[in-house]
């Protein structure tokens, strides 16, 4: 994932990054598990 955006601060103190966009730069090379497996 590519995200960007600019550093914030919550109430204590805590870096964080504060997303204004994002996007899928790769892809799962499996597929999703069934919903039923065994």
């Amino acid at each position: 994932m590519e995200m960007t955006g600019h550093m914030g601060s919550s109430k204590r103190g805590t870096r964080s990054l504060i997303v204004s966009s994002w996007r899928l730069i790769g892809k799962c090379l499996r597929p999703l598990p069934n919903k039923w497996k065994g």
